[in-house]
C-alpha cells in the first residue's frame, strides 16, 4: 500500500509525480532460526500485484538496504553490517564480550567498534532522520580484572547497563524491581538527565527529562487495566502544566487525539467543542505491531485519488527495529513505534533509538537490551540481553520479557473451516505445571519468585486430502499483573515450541469444533483477570465449548503472612490443579514435551461455501 510505505526513489514521496514505492524485504536464517541477512528489492507492479517481472539488481543496486548479522552459541551478536538507500554501507559493527581465550565468561558487551565510513552523512539527513552510531574506533581492553572499568559500558552486580560513554551515559540508577530510576550525563554532554517513576503494578506513572529550568515531567494517567488514557507536561520553569494527548482505543490502541489544554493557567473551555479532525491520529500497523504510518482524521485531495488521509509520519524499519535511512518522516512526531513501544528519543537524543517495552528499555541500533530478561532462566540456552530471540521478523519481545507471537486470534480461526467435507478435528489441551516434583499445585517459589505455570491448547484440522492445519495459542495478560493488580487486556500469543508437563487430547465433530472457534472469537478483546479469566480458565473454555470432559478444580494460593505482611491471595483456576486433574484421566500424556504445529497452512474448501461460522460472536 502506498500509504503504508509512501517512499519513492528519492526519499519521502521521491520526485515530483511519483507515487510511493513499496518495498519487498527478503531474509536468510541459519539452523537455530536467527535471523542472518535482509536485502530488499523494489518494483512491484501495483496493476497487477505481482513481483515476478523484477530484474535482479546488482552493483551497489542489490545492497541497498542490505543487513547481515553474525551471532555467538548463545545468541550474542559478534557483528552487524548495513547499506543505505544507495548502497553504501554506513554501519560495520563488531561487538566485544568479556570472555577468556575464545571462551565466553559473560554475556555483557564491554565495546561496540563501527568499521564503516565515518563520512557517510545520509543516515543522517531529513527531518526526524535516522541517526548512524558514533564511529567508534578506541582501543578495547579485555583485561579481567578491569574489563567493566575500561571500556565504554559498565555493568552493576546484576547485569544492569550502568554507563554507555559513547552516549553521554555516565550512569544509571535501577529500582530494586529492575526498572530505570535515573539517567546521568558525562561531563560535557549536551544531552539531560532523566528520572522515571513507576506505580505498585511496575508501569511507568512519570518521565522527567532535564533539571532546573529546563525541567519537563510529563505524567501517564492510566485506568485500572494500566492503559495510558492520557499524558500530561508539567514545566515548571514555565508554570505550564498542561494536558498533551488522549489515548484512542478499539480492542487495542489506535491512536491518540492531541489537543493542548493548560491548566496552569487555568483554561477557560467552552461547554461544547467539536472535535479537529487534524488533531485525531491513527496508527497503521504491520503484522509485529509496527507503526508504520500515522494519518489525521483530515481528508486531503492527491495523487488522483479523490481524497486521501493526512500522512502525519511515516517511517521504515531495520529487522532489529532502527529506522531505515531514507525511509523515514516526521517519525519524531509520534510517540510509538517499532513494536508499537513508546520512544524514550532523550535517552540518546535522537529519534528512534530507545524503547520502552516495560519491563525493559532496548536500544535498536546495538539490538540488545539494557538489562537481563525477568523471565531469563525459562531460555537457559540465549543470552539475556537479546530481542525476540534473534528472530524480530516473526517475533516480538513480549514487554521485553521474552519472544513471542502476539496474535490475533480471528486471524487463528479463520485458519479453519469446520464446514470442510471429510475433515476431522481434534484439540490438544497443554499444561506446563508450576514448579517441579510431586507437588505441582501450587506455585513454587511464593512469594519472593512464583513459577506460575501456563495452560494453552492446539486446534488440528485433518483434511480429507491428508493436508493438515494446526495452530498453538495461549492467552495472556497485555500488560504486567499480579496479586496486587489482577487485571489487564488480555492477549493471545503463537505458543509454538512452548514446553508442557501434561497434555491430552480429544477429536470433535465439526459442530463442536465451531463452538470451539466461537468462544475463542468472542475472547477477542477480552479482559485478563488473574482469579477468573486467566490462561487456565480459557483452556476449560475451550474444553466446555468443544464439549471435552476436562474437570475444573480450582486452588488458592498466596495469603501468607510474611514477616507481618499479609500477602494478597489469589483463588480459582490454575496450571497446578488444571494439570493434576488431567494427568488423572484416562488418554493423558505425563511425558515433559514442547507443542509444535506441524502445517499453519490455509482452511480447506468448504461444501457450504461460508468459510466459519454463520453466527455473530460477542466480543468481550
Amino acid at each position: 500500500m502506498h500509504t503504508l510505505q509512501p517512499f519513492g526513489v528519492g526519499g519521502w514521496q521521491g520526485t515530483a509525480g511519483e507515487v510511493g514505492q513499496v518495498l519487498a524485504g527478503l531474509y536468510r536464517y541459519d539452523q537455530l532460526n536467527r535471523l542472518r541477512q535482509m536485502r530488499t528489492r523494489a518494483g512491484l507492479d501495483d496493476a497487477t500485484n505481482d513481483w515476478t517481472t523484477l530484474p535482479t539488481p546488482t552493483g551497489a543496486d542489490a545492497d541497498k538496504y542490505l543487513s547481515t548479522y553474525a551471532y555467538d552459541a548463545n545468541g550474542n551478536i559478534e557483528a552487524a553490517d548495513r547499506y543505505d538507500q544507495n548502497g553504501d554501507h554506513y554501519d560495520d559493527l563488531e561487538y566485544f564480550y568479556h570472555k577468556s581465550g575464545s571462551d565466553l565468561v559473560r554475556n555483557r558487551l564491554y565495546h561496540l567498534k563501527d568499521h564503516a565510513d565515518a563520512t557517510n552523512t545520509l543516515v543522517n539527513e531529513g527531518p526526524s532522520g535516522a541517526v548512524d552510531l558514533d564511529h567508534r574506533q578506541v582501543t578495547f581492553y579485555p583485561d579481567i580484572d578491569d574489563i567493566n572499568e575500561d571500556n565504554n559500558y559498565r555493568y552493576d552486580e546484576l547485569g544492569n547497563l550502568i554507563q554507555d560513554l559513547e552516549e553521554g551515559i555516565a550512569g544509571i540508577d535501577w529500582t530494586v524491581a529492575g526498572k530505570v530510576k535515573a539517567v546521568t550525563r558525562a561531563g560535557g554532554s549536551t544531552l539531560q538527565p532523566m528520572e522515571f517513576a513507576y506505580g505498585a503494578g511496575g508501569q511507568r506513572t512519570e518521565k522527567t527529562v532535564g533539571a532546573g529550568a529546563d525541567l519537563i515531567r510529563e505524567h501517564y494517567v492510566r485506568d485500572a487495566q494500566g492503559n495510558v488514557m492520557a499524558l500530561y507536561r508539567y514545566q515548571p520553569g514555565g508554570g505550564n502544566f498542561t494536558l498533551k494527548e488522549r489515548a484512542l482505543y478499539g480492542s487495542s490502541r489506535l491512536g491518540r487525539y492531541v489537543e493542548e489544554v493548560e491548566f496552569i493557567p487555568p483554561p477557560t473551555i467552552p461547554q461544547t467543542q467539536a472535535a479537529d479532525d487534524r488533531r485525531l491520529q491513527y496508527e497503521m500497523t504491520d503484522h509485529l505491531g509496527n507503526v508504520s504510518t500515522v494519518v489525521t482524521g483530515r481528508l486531503l485531495i492527491g495523487n488522483g485519488a479523490p481524497h486521501e488521509a493526512q500522512v502525519l509520519s511515516a517511517q521504515g524499519y531495520e529487522p532489529f527495529g532502527s529506522l531505515m535511512p531514507g525511509r523515514n518522516y516526521s517519525s519524531s512526531s509520534y510517540r510509538f513505534g517499532f513494536n508499537g513501544q513508546e520512544k524514550d528519543d532523550e535517552m540518546h537524543g535522537a529519534t528512534g533509538t530507545s524503547y520502552d517495552f516495560g519491563a525493559r528499555i532496548y536500544d535498536l541500533r546495538v539490538a540488545r537490551f539494557l538489562s537481563i530478561d525477568p523471565k531469563a532462566p525459562l531460555y537457559p540456552y540465549w543470552t539475556p540481553y537479546l530481542f525476540a530471540g534473534n528472530n524480530p521478523i516473526r517475533y516480538v519481545d513480549l514487554f521485553g520479557e521474552g519472544p513471542g507471537d502476539k496474535v490475533k486470534i480471528r486471524d487463528v480461526t479463520a485458519a479453519f473451516n469446520s464446514k470442510a467435507t471429510g475433515s476431522v478435528f481434534k484439540i490438544t489441551h497443554y499444561i506446563d505445571q508450576p514448579g517441579s516434583g510431586g507437588d505441582r499445585d501450587t506455585w513454587e517459589g511464593w512469594p519472593t519468585d512464583p513459577d506460575v505455570g501456563h495452560t494453552f491448547i492446539k486446534l488440528t484440522q485433518v483434511n480429507e486430502d491428508g493436508s493438515q492445519i494446526e495452530r498453538i495459542v495461549g492467552f495472556y495478560p497485555d500488560s504486567s499483573v499480579d496479586l496486587d493488580n489482577p487485571e489487564g487486556l488480555g492477549a493471545f500469543v503463537d505458543d509454538d515450541g512452548h514446553e508442557y508437563d501434561v497434555s491430552i487430547g480429544f477429536t470433535l465433530d465439526a459442530n463442536q469444533f465451531q463452538a470451539t472457534l466461537d468462544y475463542l472469537n468472542g475472547k477477542d478483546g477480552a479482559m485478563y483477570i488473574l482469579n477468573s479469566q486467566n490462561c487456565t480458565d480459557v483452556g476449560l473454555g475451550c474444553a466446555s465449548a468443544s464439549g471435552s470432559p476436562l474437570p475444573d478444580t480450582e486452588g488458592t494460593w498466596g495469603g501468607a503472612n510474611i514477616m507481618g505482611y499479609r500477602i494478597p491471595e489469589g483463588r480459582g483456576s490454575n496450571p497446578g490443579d488444571a494439570g493434576e486433574d488431567i494427568r488423572a484421566l484416562p488418554g493423558a500424556n505425563s511425558t515433559k514435551g514442547v507443542a509444535r504445529a506441524e502445517n499453519k497452512g490455509a482452511a480447506a474448501p468448504n461444501a457450504g461455501g461460508n468459510n466459519g461460522s454463520d453466527k455473530k460472536t460477542k466480543k468481550l
